[in-house]
């Protein structure tokens, strides 16, 4: 929904409810939004999502994008984290087959 949208369904101006956002939880709600759908990107980075279906589903325009804010948030590229999610995923995965023996 559009801060417009929200702020018509609660009642408030437009400009009233994105200061009272931003006092609150300390970030725009653009920007809250935007990390929700990343931290979101990461679950499905780490199930082996693609990247392009990873975008699509939570709302970015294309894979750059996600790319791009990814980095920006992480520190990290999407790639760069899908190996070391999954790096970490086999290890675990080797570790409890030796403790099932």
């Amino acid at each position: 929904p559009s801060l417009k949208e929200l702020a018509s369904i609660a009642g408030f101006h437009p400009v009233y409810l994105a200061r009272a956002f931003r006092k609150r939880y300390g970030v725009a709600p653009s920007d809250y939004i935007r990390k929700r759908r990343l931290h979101k990107a990461v679950s499905l980075i780490a199930q082996r999502r693609t990247l392009s279906g990873a975008a699509s589903a939570l709302g970015f325009v294309d894979e750059s994008h996600l790319h791009r804010c990814f980095v920006a948030e992480f520190g990290m590229t999407p790639g760069a984290f899908r190996r070391l999610a999954l790096g970490r995923a086999e290890v675990s995965r080797i570790q409890d087959a030796r403790l099932r023996r």
